[in-house]
């Protein structure tokens, strides 16, 4: 009879779990610069979400379509990735791409780019909350500031969007939502970067979340208009997926 350690070798345990960074010393030079050029595109990404002429799905699927296309050309990130580990990755590409790809284009038919992006900074503060439930373990003091000053800028950005209207106060309230999934799967993803590397997660999960997302993306096609200027949009939206 098989041992127990060999009948559980292939299991990857549950969904909602993270690990360790693998990295605890401070950033030098050159990690500030990769930080900084990673923000500077995050950043400018929303500036292109074109929804004049698409609709939101539209806008997530071609996202994602150049996204994989970009990665897919790159040896590293055709590694395989273990069976086991695929639910975790279609889970990935829901919590992660998937839903927030719909919800941003949505809520930005009634909020401007700008706020989605500086609503974006609030990112590390769930990322922070749940690595802290994940692994109950607390921030220190001088990350425990940050998160709050971080989480006060946030508050300044959207709140008075958010009193705007109605509809103002459902697209603050999408970007929220969308800021908590980039969160949670931040953390979810790295015992799948640690044992893969970055690349080869990415790619399997912008596969996972195209594919969910496309039914959506064929029915938004008919209340979708072309115009070269929204696509070239979307491909500078989507090529630098591979952040």
């Amino acid at each position: 009879m098989a041992s127990s350690d060999a009948r559980t070798a292939g299991r990857s345990g549950p969904l909602i779990r993270t690990t360790e960074g693998s990295r605890a010393q401070a950033f030098g030079s050159v990690d500030w610069g990769l930080f900084a050029f990673c923000a500077t595109i995050w950043g400018a990404s929303f500036f292109f979400i074109a929804v004049d002429n698409f609709s939101p799905a539209v806008v997530a699927g071609l996202r994602l379509v150049f996204g994989c296309a970009v990665l897919a050309v790159v040896p590293t990130a055709r590694r395989g990735i273990g069976r086991e580990d695929m639910p975790r990755i279609w889970f990935l590409g829901l919590v992660w791409m998937a839903i927030p790809f719909l919800l941003f284009p949505i809520a930005e038919q009634w909020v401007a780019s700008s706020v989605a992006g500086m609503n974006n900074a609030g990112v590390p503060v769930f990322a922070a909350i749940v690595a802290a439930a994940l692994l109950r373990r607390l921030p220190g003091r001088r990350q425990s500031i940050g998160l709050l000053l971080g989480l006060c800028g946030v508050a300044i950005v959207t709140i008075p969007s958010a009193g705007e209207g109605s509809s103002s106060a459902l697209g603050v309230a999408l970007l929220v939502v969308a800021v908590a999934l980039y969160g949670l799967a931040v953390n979810l993803a790295v015992p799948l970067q640690q044992k893969y590397g970055g690349l080869p997660v990415t790619l399997r999960t912008q596969s996972a979340a195209l594919v969910i997302v496309t039914p959506f993306a064929i029915v938004g096609l008919v209340h979708s208009t072309f115009a070269w200027s929204s696509f070239w949009a979307v491909v500078a939206l989507g090529t630098p997926s591979c952040r």
